[in-house]
């Protein structure tokens, strides 16, 4: 079967021909039929041609866990690969009512990671907020971390405003900042026609799927994100101001951003002709951590790759960029790495968002990302309780913090 005339019995077994790659794009193509949901568990793709192997490796990279890749060397020295699309176990930690305490909350939290709560009528948010910890302790979006609007008539947040065509990488929300919620909630109030994900990855096991090599290349290392910041709101090709922050002057964010640990450099940068100030701020986090027992990887490297910014933001400059305590730059294989081994730790705990859907997470114990969609899509955020990396004894551990 060509790509060109698909049918709709199943399972296919769609073989990419040069005529597919000349006539259109191919990958695209195969992620929207996927998102859809026309392509089904048993349905089979395979190639013979080296630039569509790319193609079925980044199918399944895109969707971890759903598909299944093999290869096979042919007489004539030529390479056979296939993908089959396949349903992947679910884990399911589900319920109808919302805990009664912060610690039955806490209880499953320890035991899964994670929690969904489903229900045909909306979830009392009021109730959401003390479950992670009271109005005191709930976290906002600021520092000049893109500031998020509220959902209407909700506590809630937007979620990350990123294009809906591309992945969100997986991420421990606000890992790369000085104070982190130890609550991530998810509530959806609009499921997407197609796709949406929101996804989940296991933090313990991601570190566990690491190369000995690589394990011993980070653990003990720290990574430095860096991030510019310029004056202008909305800047073409600078993506933060300081003025996200009220802050008058440079000097005015400086002293905000070193009361809150990170390291400050002012300094001038060419912008078509005309020299333009920038503040980079600097903080080093772990690239491993120890939390409740277990050895995790902290996810938020992996979000923060060059080469994902590059794929959404084309020529504009990076949200984060990544380095070495040396200020050498992380090389790209390492993140790819670390990418990889993130996404083999998925954790599959439904089919598919559902209006009224709540999705209460670990951050430190779980990481999130989210699935290209089709249509429009309404899922706010809420964060609760503060917590903070701590060096101790030679290793980076998690505490909460009460101020």
């Amino acid at each position: 079967m060509k790509l060109a005339s698909l049918c709709s019995k199943h399972p296919w077994n769609l073989i990419l021909h040069q005529q597919d790659l000349e006539n259109s794009d191919v990958f695209e193509t195969l992620k929207q039929l996927h998102i859809s949901g026309e392509i089904q568990p048993g349905d089979k793709i395979s190639s013979y041609d080296k630039v569509s192997l790319n193609i079925l490796e980044q199918l399944a990279k895109l969707f971890p866990g759903e598909y299944r890749l093999s290869e096979q060397s042919l007489l004539n020295q030529n390479v056979c690969q296939q993908v089959l699309r396949v349903s992947p176990p679910v884990t399911s930690n589900t319920f109808a009512e919302l805990p009664m305490s912060r610690d039955q909350l806490d209880k499953e939290l320890s035991e899964h990671g994670y929690a969904l709560f489903r229900a045909d009528q909306p979830f009392d948010e009021k109730k959401i907020t003390e479950l992670i910890g009271g109005k005191d302790k709930l976290i906002s979006y600021k520092h000049g971390l893109n500031a998020r609007n509220q959902v209407p008539h909700s506590i809630f947040s937007y979620v990350t405003p990123w294009s809906h065509k591309e992945e969100i990488l997986p991420h421990n929300e606000l890992s790369h900042h000085t104070e982190f919620p130890k609550y991530v909630c998810f509530m959806c109030k609009q499921p997407a026609q197609h796709g949406g994900e929101t996804t989940i990855y296991d933090c313990e096991q991601a570190f566990k799927n690491l190369s000995s090599t690589c394990q011993q290349e980070i653990r003990g290392r720290n990574v430095v994100f860096v991030r510019k910041h310029v004056e202008q709101r909305d800047h073409e090709e600078y993506d933060s101001s300081w003025q996200d922050i009220s802050a008058r002057s440079s000097q005015d964010a400086i002293a905000h951003w070193e009361n809150l640990g990170y390291t400050c450099l002012l300094y001038q940068e060419d912008y078509n002709g005309t020299p333009i100030d920038v503040l980079e701020t600097q903080l080093e986090r772990p690239f491993v951590y120890h939390y409740q027992g277990r050895t995790c990887l902290n996810a938020s490297v992996v979000g923060a790759a060059a080469y994902w910014y590059r794929q959404v933001m084309g020529d504009k400059k990076p949200q984060l960029s990544l380095q070495w305590s040396d200020r050498k730059p992380l090389p790209e294989k390492l993140l790819h790495e670390m990418e990889d081994a993130v996404k083999l730790a998925r954790i599959f705990y439904f089919d598919r968002w559902r209006e009224n859907d709540l999705l209460i997470l670990d951050n430190l114990r779980v990481a999130h990302g989210r699935l290209p969609f089709l249509g429009d899509r309404l899922v706010g955020i809420l964060m609760g309780t503060k917590a903070r990396f701590k060096f101790q004894v030679n290793e980076w551990i998690v505490e909460e913090t009460y101020n």
